[in-house]
């Protein structure tokens, strides 16, 4: 069956590149760091480009609760890096562009949401480096 997100068609192995790939194994080190934000009451999203394999495997193993809103770009059919998705992620916290810190490991993401008055950090394979770079802009 050929599988469609996005309006667009997926390659036939696309459900095992991703559960292949390092998005199933979250780092332990920032999952404590997020649950640490929430307990300090900061709102903590998740704003994601997915396609529906991927989203369904997350979903189940429970990978992205305790994000509010998550948005997922299969979900809402909105996508990054397109200014609408951030748009809505800031409708959806309630937030000003000047209230948020937006983390993203793909440098052109970033840019919508500096445009709009968000601080950005790109993030790195070092978890524990981009920890130090968020503590160090919520100080």
């Amino acid at each position: 069956m050929l599988e469609v997100s996005l309006g667009r068609a997926l390659p036939d192995d696309v459900s095992r590149i991703w559960v292949d790939g390092s998005a199933l194994d979250p780092w332990p080190e920032m999952m404590a760091f997020i649950k640490q934000l929430k307990d300090d009451h900061f709102k903590v999203s998740l704003l994601s480009n997915t396609v529906k394999p991927m989203s369904t495997i997350v979903l189940q193993r429970g990978l992205y609760e305790g994000f509010k809103p998550l948005i997922l770009s299969d979900v809402v059919g909105l996508i990054k890096p397109e200014l609408p998705i951030y748009q809505r992620a800031m409708d959806e916290l309630r937030l000003l562009a000047n209230e948020c810190v937006y983390v993203d490991d793909f440098p052109k993401n970033l840019v919508p949401a500096k445009e709009l008055g968000m601080v950005t950090v790109l993030a790195s394979d070092n978890p524990r480096k981009t920890i130090v770079l968020i503590q160090q802009i919520l100080k």
